[in-house]
């Protein structure tokens, strides 16, 4: 499992751990948390506005220095295509 490298990979793994624990083998939650803790969901953190987005639902992408971004609104996406740079110094990433 990837999570854009803000070390929420250990913590969701963790938290997948213990639904499955105290959930058993059913239900949409334990669905969720068995995908997490085998790594097929992938989650990046929009750099806009900082929430978590699963990659494969993103409203889009933008690809700035050799790194793929991920956005939760179109907004955020042209916010962060206008000015790249302001928002990948205040994510850490350069």
């Amino acid at each position: 499992m990837r999570v854009a490298g803000n070390g929420y990979d250990l913590i969701g793994k963790r938290v997948a751990d213990a639904v499955l624990h105290e959930n058993g083998a059913g239900g949409c939650v334990t669905m969720f948390a068995k995908k997490l803790t085998q790594g097929v969901i992938a989650v990046a953190k929009d750099p806009v506005c900082g929430m978590d987005v699963e990659e494969s639902k993103a409203a889009g992408t933008s690809d700035y220095q050799g790194t793929t971004y991920y956005f939760c609104s179109t907004g955020c996406k042209a916010a962060f295509d206008r000015e790249p740079g302001r928002y990948v110094l205040r994510s850490g990433k350069a």
